[in-house]
């Protein structure tokens, strides 16, 4: 049986980066608030709740939610909580009021473009990797936000 791979892309004191791939099942607490950007379709049961987690959704969570994915390739993002909860307005443990937004092809593109130069330039020039994950954090809050 494969194990997941978890790639990590990007680490500083603010925020963090990486890809995870797993192909097959596997289930686990969320230690940290965390944004997933889906690379690929699967099926995600998130706190007793199944859904399909889809490349048109960004998908929130909070630390201590209990997430199993059945397969899952996906990028992810998290930044420090402190900071996290200043900016998405909620607690430091549970900024996020929901477990999903739509993804638009702006947003897409941006994190896309992000990943891509935090890979090649991250080590140095790490003020602009942090500086666009922040930018990304606040447009995702701006729609959880949004009514």
């Amino acid at each position: 049986m494969p194990l997941p791979v978890e790639e990590s892309i990007f680490s500083s004191k603010l925020v963090r980066l990486g890809e995870h791939h797993c192909p097959t099942d596997a289930s686990a607490a969320v230690t940290e608030p965390t944004v997933i950007f889906p690379l690929a379709s699967g099926r995600i049961v998130h706190d007793g709740v199944a859904a399909f987690e889809l490349p048109t959704t960004v998908t929130l969570q909070n630390t201590g939610e209990v997430v199993t994915r059945e397969g899952s390739h996906h990028a992810w993002m998290t930044a420090d909580s402190a900071l996290l909860a200043e900016i998405i307005g909620g607690d430091a443990g549970r900024p996020f009021p929901t477990d999903r937004i739509p993804l638009d092809a702006t947003l897409s593109v941006r994190q896309r473009a992000l990943f891509h130069f935090a890979r090649r330039f991250g080590a140095a020039d790490p003020l602009t990797v942090e500086g666009e994950s922040i930018a990304i954090i606040e447009q995702i809050a701006a729609r959880v936000r949004a009514p």
